[in-house]
């Protein structure tokens, strides 16, 4: 017997700003307000840290962030 179960991938459509982004190459995650414009808000163990802002971010390194986020203040 042959079971067949054809699946149709919905087609990802690119934010609209402002969003969040993922670095491919560090894990950071910016949340981007306009092109290569952002504030990092988790940053790992990179140099950056959580709350920095810069308008040079290179967005081509960075994917859309599609999972959820929460944010919470330390106590």
């Amino acid at each position: 017997m042959i079971t067949v179960k054809v699946s149709e991938v919905e087609e990802v459509k690119e934010l609209e700003f402002p969003k969040l982004m993922k670095s491919s190459n560090t894990g950071i995650i910016v949340l981007f307000t306009d092109v290569n414009s952002g504030t990092t808000i988790f940053t790992g163990d990179d140099v950056w840290g959580v709350g920095h802002t810069s308008s040079n971010w290179n967005e081509s390194h960075f994917k859309d962030f599609n999972e959820e986020l929460t944010l919470k203040n330390k106590q």
